[in-house]
């Protein structure tokens, strides 16, 4: 059985905005577990939500991560 590890690193990140108004929705405690897909350049091509804190903060979190960049990946 092979095993290949890639290795990326995070190296530009955008903050969520969300607003008052909206974090009166969500738990004082809110979590938003993604995957998201980093093709060669270093660029996040496509983001999806696996565990969802409600709609509101995920498509926050979901446009935040779509600005991230990060070094391109290195296989091992």
């Amino acid at each position: 059985m092979a095993v290949v590890v890639i290795a990326v690193w995070l190296v530009g990140a955008a903050v969520t905005k969300y607003s008052l108004e909206q974090m009166a929705y969500v738990t004082p405690i809110a979590v938003v577990v993604v995957g998201a897909t980093i093709d060669v350049g270093g660029m996040v091509t496509d983001v999806e939500v696996v565990q969802s804190a409600s709609p509101t903060l995920d498509r926050a979190v979901m446009e935040s991560i779509r600005q991230w960049t990060f070094e391109p990946p290195v296989v091992y």
